[in-house]
């Protein structure tokens, strides 16, 4: 990752936003970011007698065993990474997005896959934030997610 095209995507970011503001703010969003995923297989039994197929296997509603699943690449827990994380969340997204001192994350739990796939992809109309998946590598991604799943975990101001 070079440091010109984390400017630039920074700088696009801060002018989003500004136009965004100035015509007349931002669409209310489309869902909570920060929402568990609702569990289609709510009320469903462990098989299905029509098809003779069972339920899709649902993921987990607990944050604890999320962050230890098997498909998370790093331990969220790892203060090496938490802080990889920070200093990346701080020269980038905090500077013209976030800032230093990120409320909107700071005692809020947050789903691992969702806030990965949020970095990577943007906001996709439900909020301003643009796609990170062509300036970050996946691990620099999760290390992000570990900084804010450490966030989450902070007592709220």
């Amino acid at each position: 990752m070079n440091a010109t095209t984390i400017k630039i995507a920074s700088a696009l970011c801060f002018l989003f936003m500004a136009v965004t503001v100035m015509a007349g703010g931002f669409p209310p969003p489309i869902e909570d970011p920060f929402s568990q995923p609702s569990s289609e297989t709510e009320g469903t039994t462990s098989d299905d007698t029509t098809t003779g197929k069972s339920p899709p296997e649902e993921k987990s509603n607990n944050l604890a065993e999320q962050e230890e699943s098997s498909d998370i690449p790093i331990n969220l827990n790892d203060a090496a990474r938490i802080e990889a994380g920070k200093e990346r969340f701080h020269s980038t997204c905090a500077d013209f997005c976030h800032g230093h001192e990120p409320a909107l994350f700071i005692g809020r739990p947050v789903e691992p896959h969702h806030a990965f796939e949020t970095i990577r992809d943007g906001g996709k109309g439900a909020t301003p934030m643009p796609p990170w998946g062509d300036v970050f590598s996946e691990e620099e991604i999760w290390e992000l997610v570990a900084y804010l799943n450490h966030l989450g975990k902070a007592p709220g101001q």
